[in-house]
């Protein structure tokens, strides 16, 4: 299932994330894919107490690169077909 919403353009996307997911039912197969943007520990928390997979890339930092594992989860994210 595909949910999607129409919103000003000052309205960031990232403001509505959590609004496009509130109809989905707990599944264990269900995945939510999103760009690295959208990844923060609470948002990650909500999705799995959801009953939903987060598959959110991971964002290196200015002085903190990507651990080994990271780089990989984020090319089998990217890599994944829908």
């Amino acid at each position: 299932m595909t949910n999607w919403m129409v919103s000003a353009a000052h309205v960031h996307d990232s403001l509505v994330f959590e609004v496009l997911l509130e109809d989905f039912k707990p599944d264990c197969s269900r995945q939510v894919r999103a760009e690295d943007a959208y990844r923060s520990d609470e948002r990650v928390a909500g999705l799995c107490q959801k009953g939903l997979k987060p598959w959110i890339n991971y964002q290196g930092q200015r002085d903190t690169p990507l651990r080994s594992l990271q780089l990989a989860l984020n090319h089998a994210y990217s890599r994944a077909k829908v």
